[in-house]
């Protein structure tokens, strides 16, 4: 999916067209890019990769296996970070384990995350979600895991890292703008208490993990302004 590439990205993917399907459209974000691509897809297991982030080779031979033998909707590793420095030289930072959490929802709400590298989810789970929210500028992929989550989907843990989640300095898409950033986190989390209260599921863990995302929120917005 090229979402309006404007460095040349289109050409460079026109020369792989005997393996892949390419799509080119204009820039409509990447929830939009993602959509697109899962409309297109046909399989049964759905990997969600975004062009800055590659995959270690066994990655989706080792989750398809965990997700078949468990019979889970959806399965995440470890990851970690790989640093570009401006004069070209990279290295790769620590693992960040993701590890089993009691309660995932709860985690989520409470800020927890696992790069959207680290995750296989099953075709299903996706239909189920809706999809990705094309309104967020920001934060989509902490509010496509809570929204899942929330559907109380069985989505494990598989230690091992094979997502490589490529950094370029400080600055990303989604972190070019720390307004826009805290904006959309403010409505990942005010989505999430909507569901929780329309569902009568705002017990007091819940609580307790929106009011920590709201308090780290204030905390940012104090920062900024």
């Amino acid at each position: 999916m090229d979402d309006g590439s404007t460095d040349g990205s289109g050409e460079i993917l026109q020369s792989y067209e005997v393996q892949i399907r390419l799509e080119r459209g204009p820039n409509r974000g990447g929830s939009h890019a993602r959509n697109r691509g899962f409309e297109l897809s046909k399989g049964e297991y759905i990997q969600f990769l975004d062009a800055d982030d590659y995959l270690l080779p066994e990655k989706i031979e080792r989750q398809v296996t965990f997700l078949e033998q468990s019979g889970a909707d959806a399965v995440y590793g470890d990851w970690q970070h790989q640093f570009h420095e401006p004069d070209g030289p990279s290295h790769l930072g620590d693992v960040q384990v993701s590890g089993e959490q009691d309660d995932l929802l709860e985690s989520l709400l409470a800020g927890w995350w696992v790069a959207p590298a680290a995750l296989l989810w099953r075709r299903r789970v996706v239909v189920e979600s809706g999809g990705w929210d094309e309104a967020l500028a920001a934060g989509q992929d902490r509010d496509f895991f809570t929204t899942v989550a929330l559907s109380r989907a069985d989505i494990q843990y598989q230690p091992g890292c094979y997502s490589v989640y490529r950094r370029y300095g400080d600055v990303t898409v989604s972190t070019g703008s720390r307004s826009r950033w805290l904006e959309n986190h403010l409505c990942v989390i005010a989505k999430a208490e909507a569901s929780l209260v329309e569902a009568d599921r705002l017990v007091p863990r819940y609580r307790r993990a929106l009011a920590n995302s709201y308090f780290s929120l204030a905390r940012m917005y104090y920062d900024l302004d």
